[in-house]
């Protein structure tokens, strides 16, 4: 464990999509929440949509060993999602429990009705 964070709560995994600041404005609200529920934060996944055209991933835009550095005080970071879990829902993201969390959710959404599901 690294110092001075405690033992994470569950995992998540957020799926990112639009254009550049619409990535950027994703990462910085899935960072927040996940130190918010004293998650893990698997690095996001972007989407290709249509109407962007931005096929970038997280890695062509960000250092992905700088962002977790710099993170490492303060949330937990992974790179993918452990292999227990994957072997826990069939290998298939499909079958893990996914929100839709509507723009612009209270704080009070998060602590309610998230934390049951992280892990």
């Amino acid at each position: 464990m690294i110092q001075g964070l405690p033992e994470s709560n569950g995992y998540i995994y957020v799926e990112a999509n639009g254009g550049l600041n619409q990535k950027r404005t994703s990462v910085c609200n899935a960072v927040a929440v996940a130190g918010y529920l004293n998650a893990t934060l698997v690095i996001l996944n972007f989407h290709y949509h249509s109407i962007w055209k931005d096929p970038s991933k997280f890695s062509d835009i960000y250092d992905e060993e700088y962002f977790v550095n710099t993170l490492k005080n303060d949330i937990w970071v992974v790179e993918k999602i452990p292999e227990y879990l994957m072997e826990r829902f069939g290998r298939n993201m499909t079958n893990v429990y996914n929100f839709r969390i509507k723009a612009w959710s209270s704080i009070q959404y998060y602590k309610d009705v998230v934390p049951p599901k992280v892990t």
